[in-house]
């Protein structure tokens, strides 16, 4: 008995064209859900910010009324010259304690009224110079439920959110200004 193997008389070449349009078709699906999840981290960074800002904010604000002792809020921004960043690697190694604020690009500042735009309650942007933005705030909180009250302004790039702390009752609201 002779067999003889399976051999094809036409060499295919190339791909079908249901084939590529399937291709096509799965990479299309996928750069559908993966590039706005890229394109919008900025918005989510300082969502992440100014979260956490708050929470401290609430955690100092809750740790005074509980101990009945004062509570400061210690918010840092970390600005590109080395000695800053340095003390940031240091701090992720150590930890840092609670109650301090770290930024991640935005600049925390007590918002003067002078630099409101009373028409829209947007802030004017921040100078490019580090002497306009300050290296540390404290907010502190006493036992009775109050604060040293003011308005906090988080900015990054061309976001930024107003946190309002009531310097009598210690609570704290958050508003976004309209761009």
């Amino acid at each position: 008995m002779n067999v003889q193997p399976f051999s094809r008389k036409k060499e295919q070449q190339g791909f079908t064209l249901l084939e590529l349009l399937l291709v096509l078709a799965i990479i299309t699906l996928g750069s559908a859900i993966i590039i706005p999840n890229i394109s919008n981290t900025d918005g989510k960074l300082f969502a992440a910010q100014l979260r956490d800002l708050a929470n401290i904010l609430k955690y100092n604000r809750r740790n005074a009324v509980v101990t009945g002792e004062v509570q400061s809020a210690q918010l840092f921004n970390l600005f590109d010259d080395q000695e800053t960043i340095k003390g940031h690697e240091q701090r992720n190694k150590t930890g840092h304690k609670k109650g301090q604020w770290y930024s991640q690009g935005a600049v925390v500042r007590w918002l003067d009224k002078d630099a409101l735009n009373k028409t829209r309650m947007v802030a004017k942007p921040l100078e490019t110079n580090n002497q306009a933005k300050p290296a540390m705030l404290m907010v502190q909180f006493f036992p009775q439920g109050g604060a040293t009250g003011g308005t906090l302004l988080l900015q990054q790039g061309a976001q930024q959110a107003q946190l309002v702390v009531n310097g009598f009752t210690g609570k704290l609201t958050i508003h976004y200004p309209e761009n």
